[in-house]
């Protein structure tokens, strides 16, 4: 790579204070520290983006900036996984330094469990799942395939996916606005500001499983609907939220093949409310409608990619000390409310990394079981993560600790009730 590439699609995440990817891997083998040592750096220094720091210029342009060693981070830890996530989150990664992930694990009978924390800048879920099948490869012996860094090229966005005039006029008269009144921000401030979120908050992570059954009933009904799996289990967290509800979809853009690190993630979202005088099948079917109606047209599709480019970086990382900080500007007020930080968050969104294609390889170590669990953005009520691995599916809810703590168990025993139902 060059030295430093500058940061286009990643900029939200570089000032966001709540960003961590948590991914979960339990490896059966008799695993000596050292192994699994060498297999981490191998696997780090296997994606060229892991060996660079996140630098800033005078005018606030982010970069990723190739360093002479990736920064590797391992501990040891005896509790629940999931309290290891919430101990780390309010811990601001030190990119500036190259700290882009950190590693933990766990002794158990008969292998370990392996816990990746992962700044988004490093790169989206299934990123972190295809560093921790380099893992599985490296402590088997086999040969990894270099990944250069290589960043979603926006100009690869079909012409006709643009943002209509209208659009482009308001965010370049915003723009015009904070260029006059802004000012870019220091990684320092940055720190104070992470610092000052997690001081107002906590957050509870709940995993539930359905087992090889369950999941199959499920992927029947789905095919029998004529609908997506995970199209029912969108119509399970709409019924469930008893509202009208803002639901948030990621959507992958990755190029087919390419496995390395990195953010190749978009998002669509829709707007329903569950009909409980219909039945759930027809419900699912007007959800899969609306999600696919999004999907097959770009301009939907790429709308959010293509919005945040027309916004000024430095005003993207304003909205952030706008809504959290102490920082005051009309113009990053405005952004900060179209981003969703001062208003009523998405009620649900979701991250379905779908069917995960590892632990092909054959050798003495294996994967028997995956978690991954997405961060709680600020602009999200509710975060859901979603995987299936070896004929199971898992799904994370990753909330906050607040008033509303009770509702939100009451909506996941809800989830959960119906999707076990078709079994």
């Amino acid at each position: 790579m060059n030295t430093r590439i500058r940061i286009q699609k990643e900029r939200t995440h570089v000032f966001s204070p709540s960003i961590t990817i948590a991914m979960l891997g339990t490896i059966k083998g008799d695993v000596t520290d050292h192994a699994l040592g060498a297999a981490l750096a191998a696997a780090v220094s296997n994606h060229e983006i892991l060996g660079c720091k996140i630098t800033l210029d005078e005018e606030g342009q982010a970069f990723y900036e190739k360093m002479e060693q990736p920064l590797i981070r391992v501990e040891q830890f005896d509790c629940d996984w999931k309290a290891v996530v919430q101990e780390q989150e309010p811990i601001a990664f030190d990119w500036a330094n190259g700290e882009l992930i950190r590693f933990f694990v766990k002794r158990q009978q008969g292998g370990v469990q392996l816990l990746i924390l992962a700044h988004h800048l490093a790169g989206d879920g299934l990123a972190v799942s295809y560093l921790l099948d380099d893992v599985l490869h490296a402590l088997n012996g086999n040969d990894l395939t270099y990944m250069p860094l290589q960043l979603f090229d926006l100009n690869t966005v079909p012409p006709h996916a643009k943002l209509n005039p209208w659009m482009r006029f308001i965010l370049r008269g915003l723009n015009r606005k904070w260029h006059t009144t802004g000012k870019p921000f220091t990684h320092a401030e940055y720190q104070e500001l992470h610092k000052s979120y997690w001081s107002k908050r906590t957050t509870e992570i709940y995993c539930e499983e359905l087992n090889e059954s369950q999941l199959s009933a499920l992927q029947q009904a789905a095919k029998q609907q004529g609908i997506t799996l995970n199209s029912l289990l969108t119509t399970a967290f709409a019924k469930a939220a008893q509202a009208q509800s803002d639901i948030g979809l990621a959507v992958s853009i990755r190029p087919q093949g390419y496995l390395g690190m990195g953010n190749y993630a978009t998002g669509i979202s829709i707007r329903y409310r569950y009909n409980n005088v219909k039945n759930f099948g027809v419900n699912a079917q007007e959800v899969h409608q609306r999600i696919y109606k999004k999907l097959d047209d770009h301009k939907a599709k790429f709308f959010l990619l293509q919005f945040m480019n027309e916004v000024s970086p430095t005003l993207i990382d304003a909205a952030y000390f706008s809504a959290y900080g102490s920082y005051t500007n009309k113009a990053a007020h405005t952004v900060s409310n179209l981003f969703g930080y001062g208003g009523k968050p998405k009620s649900i969104s979701i991250t379905n990394l779908t069917t995960l294609d590892m632990n092909k390889q054959q050798g003495i170590y294996s994967l028997t079981a995956v978690s991954f669990v997405p961060p709680l953005v600020p602009n999200a009520r509710r975060i859901i993560g979603i995987s299936t691995f070896g004929n199971r599916l898992s799904i994370s809810f990753h909330v906050a600790s607040n008033d509303q703590l009770s509702e939100e168990k009451a909506f996941i025993d809800s989830v959960m009730r119906e999707l076990r139902s078709y079994h």
